[in-house]
């Protein structure tokens, strides 16, 4: 055994291997880490801004829905929010439009009878359709799987329309 100076000693090669291993797989799992942070931030900022749209044109179905009857309709996202002017005051509209150029949205309008027809048959014969609500149903898409879309359901009353109008 070779006699070394003093207190001097050194790391062993396997003791470096060790610790090169050991940093090794930190970083990697740090950059799994910091990869599904990301990917979670942007389904996340989708999700949000899926909200946001859903809210705003579900704002004028509400509004449709009082004075007019609502039917089912879908497509393009960015052509809905443009009818409605939604892009208007929105300094960063141009950058945005690219982002949601091929989001898809659906709205589904069904009568609703909240399981009261068979009830109210029972009571009043010739009321067999009694039209009592509708469910309106707006579903916002950004992707194709049942993770990358938004619905919202709203229940209005039916219009009735009044005698002689």
């Amino acid at each position: 055994m070779p006699k070394t100076k003093g207190n001097a000693r050194g790391f062993t090669l396997v003791e470096l291997a060790i610790a090169v291993a050991i940093t090794g797989l930190s970083l990697v799992s740090l950059v799994a880490l910091q990869t599904r942070i990301i990917a979670n931030y942007s389904k996340e900022n989708s999700l949000t801004r899926a909200v946001l749209y859903a809210q705003y044109l579900m704002a004028f179905v509400e509004i449709d829905a009082k004075t007019k009857e609502v039917e089912s309709s879908g497509g393009n996202l960015l052509d809905a929010l443009s009818k409605r002017d939604f892009f208007n005051d929105y300094d960063g509209s141009e950058a945005e439009r690219e982002r949601i150029a091929d989001w898809e949205y659906l709205l589904e309008v069904e009568k609703e009878d909240f399981g009261l027809g068979d009830y109210i048959v029972q009571f009043l014969p010739d009321k067999k359709d009694i039209d009592i609500a509708r469910r309106i149903r707006l579903t916002i898409s950004w992707g194709s799987s049942s993770a990358e879309q938004y619905t919202i359901t709203y229940f209005v009353h039916a219009i009735k329309k009044a005698p002689g109008r």
